[in-house]
């Protein structure tokens, strides 16, 4: 079976030499690659091709059960995006693979990757830095904690936040002591604040003894309204081990359930 069906396209006499990848990808050619192996029949034509060191459209099309018109579409959309590189020979026409392009575009995938990974490290970061900034403010000249504290050190919110993967915290045992200058309230409600900007939700794991006074209903109320889970981390914070047996410490667990039960997002 002869190739003839492929003159006259672009295809013909297409080099992979002439693809260059010094550069990054850009977005268009992303986008071109992404949508020439979503279709099921061209990503296995692709696959065939790449299992070959050169393969002619009649081997395609004995292969696959296609009509040669159907794989001629199919081959030009994947040479025209770089995926790959056809040369004529007589009346036949040879497709090869072009490695280059799908390692130049794995790494472009990494890269769109890599950015969303560091733009949720840099929401920690911030959380984190907010967290410990109202552990020790006390200690910290004034200067320090405005700088820390500024406006211009929380990450920008994307106009697309709900189609992005969400960051989750999980935090241990709220206390309304904590033998700081700082009282309860105003730590809690930076914490708070910190999280509620980056619309972050939060999992609170509560160990019932330290909250368990008309304070820690507010405390714990203020998570509860800011949409945080509130989950049970013992009445004591004992440990199961040789010292406690699990009817102890199952006790002291259900203990905790009546502390935590008010509350809509346990």
């Amino acid at each position: 079976m002869t190739d003839s069906i492929l003159a006259g396209t672009s295809l013909a006499g297409r080099a992979a030499g002439s693809l260059n990848y010094k550069q990054p990808m850009d977005r268009s050619h992303i986008e071109k690659i992404s949508k020439a192996l979503a279709d099921g029949t061209r990503l296995k034509i692709f696959e065939a091709i790449s299992a070959s060191k050169c393969i002619s459209c009649g081997e395609i099309v004995s292969m696959r059960g296609v009509t040669p018109a159907t794989v001629s579409h199919h081959l030009k959309i994947l040479n025209e995006a770089g995926l790959i590189a056809c040369r004529r020979e007589g009346q036949f026409v040879y497709s090869q693979a072009v490695p280059e392009t799908i390692e130049a575009y794995t790494h472009a995938l990494t890269r769109i990757s890599t950015g969303k990974r560091t733009s949720r490290r840099r929401v920690l970061s911030h959380v984190i830095k907010c967290a410990l900034a109202t552990v020790c403010s006390q200690f910290l000249p004034f200067v320090v904690r405005a700088s820390i504290f500024s406006q211009s050190t929380v990450p920008k919110a994307s106009p697309n936040n709900s189609a992005r993967p969400q960051l989750a915290l999980t935090l241990d045992d709220p206390r309304l002591s904590l033998g700081l200058a700082l009282k309860w309230p105003e730590a809690n409600n930076r914490i708070l604040k910190a999280i509620s900007e980056r619309d972050i939700r939060a999992a609170l794991f509560v160990c019932g003894m330290p909250v368990d006074e008309a304070d820690g209903i507010k405390l714990l109320s203020a998570w509860d309204q800011g949409g945080h889970l509130i989950c049970n981390h013992s009445y004591s914070h004992k440990f199961y081990g040789e010292q406690t047996s699990y009817a102890d410490f199952a006790a002291d667990f259900l203990k905790n359930e009546k502390v935590i039960a008010p509350y809509r997002n346990r």
